[in-house]
């Protein structure tokens, strides 16, 4: 929930479309990187 809230926020208070790009990116990656080690984890207990 606080990736999402930081996903819509941050980007509002930064000036620049470049600086707006890089954070979205960053945090995507970041977000699917948790969804594979997740996964991964999950896969694991089974």
């Amino acid at each position: 929930m606080l990736l999402v809230t930081c996903y819509f926020l941050l980007p509002q208070l930064l000036p620049s479309d470049f600086l707006k790009q890089a954070l979205s990116t960053v945090i995507l990656f970041n977000y699917w990187l948790d969804a594979l080690m997740f996964i991964s984890s999950a896969a694991r207990q089974k």
